[in-house]
């Protein structure tokens, strides 16, 4: 085997050349047989090959597209990331004619996505349609709405575009003789033949009808107070609910931060503010407050304490005993003073460290 399992090509052992010494034939035979297969082998990619014997193999081995597929049957195709086209009849086309378009691959073949565009439709060139596979199974083909250039097939709404056939304008109400009215699409005569004019400007006449004759035409102001009314209802729905509104945090809920998806107010931090006492030898919860009063004795390390907690505690007694969370500068435990001292801390791990300044004797 002239190359190892990982592809590393390495010299027999015993081939290398001694000097003035014989070259055994056989040695020299097995090192130039070995050196053949491997040149007509397929060369591995770590030494710059392929891996591969074909082009559509070596193709897979390099992660690479494909340009240029020929399909003949959609649903039998074994497609690959790339570009593709299909003559006219091709098994399950969008139609019966001919088509170019790129085949988009997921994380595994089992999902893909076709974009094919026509190459012959003289009516609408370059229509668009898709098509998905989902767990290895194709759907059908979805024409693009807008894959035309401007939408020519669907909408007359650019400079230049025309309609054919006739354009039909229905009303419940039979048409009103003697008034003419004026819109965006041009002028209406309310004859007993009522009528549109052809090419009618776009804008408002210079003189508008007479007042009086809008004025008389009640149906008219009542259409235009429901519209105004409607439009204000449809405003008004767009208003959020005070349903919606999120709800606020209580005290505690802030204190033990419980309730991360609530509101905070003014009211519920300084409702957390109190300051909670403590009796001899009692252990603090910080859920239930940032500051606290104790009178002496062992001070025990906290419960339901929060990284980045900070708060103050009173106190006005000998501490015969320090938790171990509880950490002072330089690791001295501080001595009561006699009087009224005063501990501020920060919580840097809930667990076992809380950073203290201490500072004796308040006046």
């Amino acid at each position: 085997m002239p190359r190892d399992g990982s592809g590393i090509f390495y010299n027999p052992l015993g081939t290398e050349g001694i000097p003035d010494t014989t070259i055994e034939s056989a040695k020299y035979n097995g090192y130039i047989n070995d050196v053949a297969q491997d040149l007509n082998a397929p060369r591995p990619i770590i030494a710059g090959g392929t891996g591969a014997q074909n082009a559509a193999d070596a193709l897979a081995a390099l992660s690479g597209e494909m340009a240029k597929q020929l399909v003949t049957n959609y649903d039998s195709h074994l497609f690959v990331a790339g570009s593709f086209y299909s003559a006219p009849g091709a098994t399950s086309a969008p139609t019966t004619g001919a088509y170019a378009g790129i085949c988009y691959v997921g994380a595994t073949p089992a999902e893909m996505i076709l974009e094919a565009r026509s190459l012959d439709d003289a009516t609408n060139p370059g229509r668009k349609y898709v098509r998905q596979k989902r767990v290895g199974v194709w759907g059908s083909w979805s024409m693009q709405v807008g894959s035309v250039t401007e939408s020519n097939d669907l909408f007359v709404n650019v400079s230049g575009d025309s309609m054919t056939g006739d354009l039909i304008m229905t009303r419940t109400a039979a048409p009103t003789t003697g008034y003419t009215f004026y819109g965006n699409a041009g002028k209406f005569i309310g004859t007993d033949g009522a009528q549109m004019t052809t090419n009618a400007p776009l804008d408002l006449p210079a003189s508008p009808a007479p007042l009086a004759n809008h004025a008389v035409r009640q149906d008219y102001m009542k259409a235009a107070d429901d519209a105004l009314r409607a439009d204000y209802d449809a405003k008004l729905a767009l208003k959020a609910p005070t349903s919606s509104l999120p709800q606020t945090a209580s005290a505690a809920e802030f204190r033990s931060n419980s309730a991360p998806g609530k509101m905070l107010t003014p009211g519920a931090v300084w409702g957390a503010a109190g300051i909670v006492g403590l009796p001899v030898h009692g252990q603090m919860d910080f859920a239930a407050g940032f500051d606290f009063v104790i009178p002496g004795g062992n001070l025990y390390n906290p419960i339901n304490a929060k990284q980045g907690q900070k708060g103050c505690v009173y106190i006005y007694g000998a501490i015969t005993y320090w938790g171990t969370s509880w950490k002072f500068p330089n690791g001295v435990k501080p001595v009561h003073s006699g009087g009224s001292d005063c501990m501020s801390y920060w919580v840097y791990d809930p667990n076992s460290w809380i950073f203290c300044t201490y500072t004796p004797n308040h006046g």
